[in-house]
């Protein structure tokens, strides 16, 4: 059996190690938002962009969100509901409009329960590492996430028009026109 001491010590370690990561996430963030800023000034030079106070606005303007977003606690009152867009095993996926700004996102909700039974926590995070870490064009945006006692939310940008599985199980298979973009 473990003494007082000997479990303290532990928590002291657990606590310590997590103040190291996040000092260590958000060293990273830093520089990875001045990887974006010095990107940003090379292809405004590069294509010696007409309007580069406008566009230097508008990336500082999402770059500020960003910040902002990650320091909001969001709840689900942040959302108001516009339509069911899918149900799975794990939960709904919500089409949303933002409150505050009235912009369409898709609330992802997960069942903490379904996915216990399944012991899929790993899944959940993982998809969530992945989509917070790789912004790309060919992800959906990571805006947030949060959670209530019964469910683990994701807060994504809405990109009309369906999900690429439902296309291919529609067609079966995409003919060389349709791959092209």
């Amino acid at each position: 059996m473990q003494s007082d001491d000997d479990l303290a010590a532990r928590r002291f370690q657990h606590f310590r190690a997590a103040v190291e990561l996040a000092k260590d996430d958000i060293e990273k963030e830093h520089h990875k938002r001045e990887l974006r800023y010095q990107r940003f000034q090379e292809h405004a030079a590069k294509a010696n962009m007409e309007g580069h106070d406008a566009a230097l606005q508008r990336f500082s303007a999402k770059e500020e969100r960003g910040l902002l977003a990650k320091c909001k606690v969001w709840t689900t009152a942040d959302f108001e509901q516009v339509d069911v867009l899918g149900e799975g095993s794990f939960g709904v996926v919500h089409l949303v409009r933002r409150v505050e700004t009235h912009d369409y996102c898709v609330l992802k909700q997960m069942s903490k329960a379904a996915y216990k039974k399944k012991n899929s926590r790993a899944r959940i995070f993982a998809e969530r590492n992945l989509l917070a870490s790789a912004p790309s064009r060919w992800f959906v945006e990571l805006l947030a996430t949060f959670q209530d006692a019964a469910h683990v939310y994701m807060v994504m940008e809405f990109l009309q028009g369906g999900d690429l599985l439902h296309y291919l199980i529609e067609k079966g298979r995409f003919t060389a026109p349709q791959t092209c973009f």
